[in-house]
Formats: structure tokens, C-alpha cells, sequence
């Protein structure tokens, strides 16, 4: 048997374990078995692959050698084929080869349906070896041997989970997934998201709505201490999220390139690894261009990872829900007043309380007409100030939060056809005999039919308010005014 890395018997006896894995290119059920067996002693690793995945079982063997030095790997020079009797063959060496072991496991979720009669036939030949198999779910099962080279799923008391490789580093664990081209990692232009916890994450948010959506200020103000990089983001925050919720092994800002004849490079905002899959999560307040720019999704669409688009500014279409699917998800506006509970549903998390107490209060206020996660635009802030319910406005907070949150030197506004509200501040008290002539003079100016019906000076004699009807054209006062911009209509 010619190996590409092979080792020598061990004499005497061993209380290592050994596994035998079916190469394909799914690598994630073999990595789910091999942590699970490290963790009581895995001495040997065998991969049986065929001319068609061999190149899954050199991805694998380079994987192993750098996440798990100690193991020794084999991986015969020449490959095997589908036909069990050449299967068989090749189990039968293996255990010859190491007959100082006495524990095998032979996970076979890789083997083709040609395979499992030889399966069927090793497990009839070695009883002590566990024959365990991964189904659709993600679940595993244990397989027995039974006549007519049949094999039976039952129960496993004990079986790798889901989780089993989580914890593979992504700097190892990423390049080995791609099965065609070379992909290499910028790993030092990326960071590991903060270790925050739940009532963190809730005084960060709650400070959104203060700061317009500022992510470093937020950090700052809610944690009293300098925020920890420069362009602390959403994706920081969501990143954080993600630990907090037990994902952790996420990486923020992550740069990415395949080396291919046709390169493409990918920058992943958020990328983790959680239940044995790939979360690739783009959440950048991108801008979609008139005409589409050509993209490249070679890198962010990899067969068996999971891929969320959290856009904070825009309403998903139609077409946009319709075409969410299991791989694919787009969380838009509307989407991110429930962020937790939707990543918790991703993900098949629980929702922590305190996580549930920061969409109510924080996120999806009744309220609050203002985008959460993305700052939002002047015309949008000036609309949630001046609308506090179904035709009910408030023209004050409508002018100051329009005035960037300082009173205005005067404001006006039409509320009638024929009827002008106008008031304005003053920068020392006056009578408001004085106050009232120089109005009147102000509006002779303008050439308009114009009649004062209600006029008064505030308490503090420090502002006034005005009703003004004008007969014509009403249109022509606010044309008038509009040369009267940042100055004093009245001092």
C-alpha cells in the first residue's frame, strides 16, 4: 500500500482509538467525528477516497495536519473505487495494519450507496468497531450490521453533535472548505468581536436613537471606557451578539481572495461557525448602483454555508421575501426591531430575556418611525418630530429637530388655506406694544394683503407667536419668508 503519510505499529498494547472516514467534499461530517473521537484518544485517522474526491482527502489530511499535529494521518497513495469488494480490501488492511488498536469507529457519511454493503460486511467482521452515519438533519445515528448486507440505523447512546467542530479556528478551518481554488486570508487585517454581555449589548443599543446610530459614541457612552477600534460598527455590535449568544467563533471584518486564474476577493463583515455550518453575514449600508455593478459571489456563496444580509435602510421587496430561502436570508428595517429573536431563530437559539427586553424598549418602540441600526436622514428625523400620532403634528419639534436640535431664530407654517401660523424668539425682552408695531411694519414690506387676527408675547417676553390671514394667494408668504432664512423676522 503506497500512503501519502503513513505511520508505523505501535508494539504492545494502545488506548488510542481509530477512526476510518469516507472523503467527500462536504468535509464537516469527518470533522465532527474526529473532534468527537479526540476527545477520548484518537490515535489514527484512515480516509478512504476514489479517484473523484480525491482531492477532498488532500484537504482534509492538510486540515488535520494543522489542527491536530499529533494525529497520524493516512492517506493511501492510490485511491480506491466504489465496488465493495475493493472497500473491503481496504478496511481489512487497515486493521491488520494497526492490530494494537482495538477501538474503530468507521463513520461512513461520506461513503457512496455501492459502499455500504462493504460497510455492512466490516461491521459483521469487527464487532468492536461503531459504525455511525450523519443523516440529512445534521443528526447522527449509529448503524448495524444485518443480514443480506443490509444495515440498520438505531439510536447512539453515545455520537458526535452538531456543535463537535465548532471550536476549529476559522484561519485553518475556512480555506479548507473551498474544494476547487486556493483561498487566502488578510487574518491580521480582521478582529475578534468584543466580549460583551447581554445588559451590555442593551445599554449600547439604547443609546441609538440618542447618537443617530453613532456606533462608537454608543460603545462609549454606554460603557464609560474608549471604544476599542476606530471604526467600531455594526458589525462590532452584531459580532458581539453573536459570542454573547454562543457562537464563538466569529471574526469581524474578515478579507478574503481565491487565487484562481479569475481572482475575487470578498471582504465578510461577520463570519461564524455555529451547529457545523458557515453564518456569512454582510451588513454594510451598501448603496445599489443604476445600472448593477457585475458581482462576484464565488467566495460568499459556498456550498453548505448559511448567508444573512442585515440592511438596516431599506424595506425588503416583495421579490426580496419571496426569494429567502434556507441558505439565504435578508433582514431589512423592519427586520432589525427583532434582531435577536430572528438571529436566535437562524441560528435555533433561545432568546435570552434580556435580549427580548431590548427589542421591546429599545428597538420596536410604537412610537419611534426611525430606522434603528442606520442613521437616519434629516427629512426622516424631521418627520418622526413633527408626527406624534395619526394626524396629530407638532410644528415645534418639527422646526428644531429641522434646526439640527437648536430653536429656530422664527418658524411658520401654513395651516389653513388662507391662515399662516408665524413665532420667533428674542434675544432680550420687549414690549409687546413695540413687539407688535414692528411685526406690522415687518409684514408691510411685503406687499401682500396681510391681517394680524391673534398676536402675544410669551411670558418671559422672550418669544411671540402670530396668527396671519392673507387673502390671494397664501403661496406668496412663504416666498416672502424664505429671505428672512437664519434672520431675525422681528427684534
Amino acid at each position: 500500500m503506497n500512503d501519502k503519510k503513513t505511520s508505523q505499529p505501535v508494539p504492545g498494547d494502545s488506548t488510542g482509538a481509530a477512526l476510518i472516514v469516507f472523503a467527500q467534499t462536504d468535509l464537516w461530517s469527518s470533522l465532527q467525528s474526529i473532534a468527537w473521537c479526540r476527545t477520548s484518544g484518537l490515535d489514527s485517522l484512515f480516509v478512504y477516497h476514489t479517484p473523484a474526491t480525491a482531492a477532498a482527502a488532500e484537504r482534509l489530511s492538510k486540515l488535520c495536519s494543522r489542527q491536530w499535529p499529533d494525529l497520524k494521518v493516512v492517506v493511501p497513495g492510490e485511491p480506491g473505487a466504489d465496488s465493495p469488494s475493493t472497500v473491503i480490501e481496504r478496511l481489512r488492511e487497515w486493521r491488520r495494519f494497526r492490530p494494537n488498536l482495538t477501538r474503530w469507529v468507521l463513520d461512513c457519511t461520506g461513503a457512496r450507496p455501492a459502499m455500504f454493503a462493504a460497510v455492512s460486511r466490516a461491521g459483521e467482521e469487527m464487532p468492536e468497531c461503531l459504525l455511525l452515519n450523519r443523516i440529512s438533519s445534521g443528526k447522527w445515528q449509529r448503524l448495524v450490521a444485518a443480514s443480506g448486507g443490509r444495515l440498520l440505523p438505531e439510536a447512539a447512546d453515545s455520537a458526535p453533535t452538531a456543535r463537535e467542530a465548532d471550536a476549529i479556528p476559522l484561519h485553518i478551518l475556512l480555506p479548507a472548505l473551498y474544494p476547487d481554488e486556493t483561498v487566502e486570508l488578510q487574518w491580521r487585517e480582521s478582529r475578534a468581536p468584543e466580549t460583551l454581555t447581554l445588559d451590555q449589548l442593551g445599554l449600547i443599543a439604547a443609546n441609538g436613537q440618542t447618537t443617530n446610530w453613532d456606533w462608537r459614541r454608543m460603545f462609549e457612552m454606554a460603557l464609560a471606557k474608549p471604544c476599542p477600534s476606530g471604526d467600531w460598527d455594526i458589525e462590532d455590535f452584531l459580532g458581539a451578539a453573536l459570542v454573547a449568544l454562543g457562537a464563538g467563533n466569529t471574526r469581524i471584518h474578515l478579507p478574503a481572495r481565491l487565487a484562481a486564474k479569475r481572482p475575487c476577493e470578498q471582504i465578510f463583515d461577520i463570519i461564524a461557525v455555529h451547529r457545523g455550518a458557515l453564518w456569512f453575514i454582510d451588513c454594510q449600508r451598501r448603496i445599489e448602483p443604476e445600472p448593477p455593478v457585475a458581482f462576484d459571489g464565488r467566495l460568499w456563496q459556498l456550498n453548505g454555508a448559511r448567508r444573512i444580509v442585515v440592511r438596516p435602510g431599506r424595506w425588503a421587496t416583495l421579490t426580496e421575501r419571496m426569494l429567502t430561502d434556507a441558505t439565504a436570508t435578508l433582514l431589512d428595517s423592519e427586520d432589525c426591531r427583532t434582531i435577536f429573536t430572528r438571529l436566535c431563530g437562524l441560528l435555533d437559539l433561545d432568546v435570552p430575556r434580556a435580549l427580548r427586553a431590548t427589542e421591546h424598549d429599545t428597538l420596536a418602540a410604537a412610537a419611534d418611525r426611525l430606522p434603528v441600526f442606520s442613521p437616519a436622514t434629516p427629512a426622516q428625523q424631521f418627520s418622526d418630530a413633527i408626527r406624534l400620532d395619526a394626524c396629530i403634528f407638532d410644528l415645534l419639534r418639527g422646526a428644531r429637530a429641522d434646526a439640527g436640535g437648536t430653536p429656530p431664530p422664527w418658524m411658520a407654517a401654513r395651516v389653513a388655506p388662507d391662515l399662516w401660523f408665524l413665532g420667533g424668539s428674542l434675544p432680550r425682552p420687549v414690549p409687546a406694544e413695540d413687539l407688535r408695531r414692528r411685526l406690522d411694519e415687518r409684514l408691510t414690506t411685503s406687499r401682500l394683503d396681510l391681517n394680524v387676527i391673534f398676536f402675544e408675547l410669551a411670558p418671559n417676553r422672550l418669544s411671540w407667536r402670530a396668527m396671519i390671514r392673507q387673502k390671494g394667494d397664501s403661496a406668496l408668504l412663504g416666498k416672502w419668508l424664505q429671505r428672512w432664512h437664519n434672520v431675525p423676522i422681528v427684534i
